[in-house]
């Protein structure tokens, strides 16, 4: 832990946040990527949910092979692909491109999603 981090205890919560973690708000938030459920009552909790609606573990095929070099994204939707740069690629260099290409805009929705949420979570906590 850093000199600059702080431990914040709300309740059965423990949170480590550094001052760049900190939003002023009504409430203290915790911006975090760190998905790992480090907290047994919160992994209790995404375990009954799992079990009562749909469990990818079990119904998702994690062992379908996936082909990188065939994109899950429309190549005439990417700018990219119209650029001079892309188009001197080797047809290798241009699927590798293409699927870390994809991979950072999914990675970017992700993001996108959590911060939606947390907002979410802010707005109701804060309005009376």
């Amino acid at each position: 832990m850093s000199a600059k981090a702080k431990v914040v205890n709300k309740g059965d919560w423990k949170v480590t946040m550094t001052p760049d973690d900190i939003y002023r708000n009504p409430m203290d938030i915790a911006w975090t990527f760190d998905y790992i459920f480090s907290e047994d009552k919160v992994e209790d909790l995404y375990k009954r949910a799992k079990q009562n609606q749909w469990d990818s573990d079990e119904l998702l095929p994690w062992d379908t092979v996936v082909d990188p070099s065939r994109p899950l994204i429309a190549n005439d939707s990417d700018i990219y692909h119209k650029m001079p740069f892309f188009k001197k690629l080797s047809k290798s260099q241009q699927e590798t491109f293409t699927a870390h290409s994809t991979a950072q805009l999914l990675s970017q929705f992700l993001h996108g999603e959590q911060g939606a949420l947390m907002t979410a979570a802010c707005v109701t906590h804060s309005v009376p």
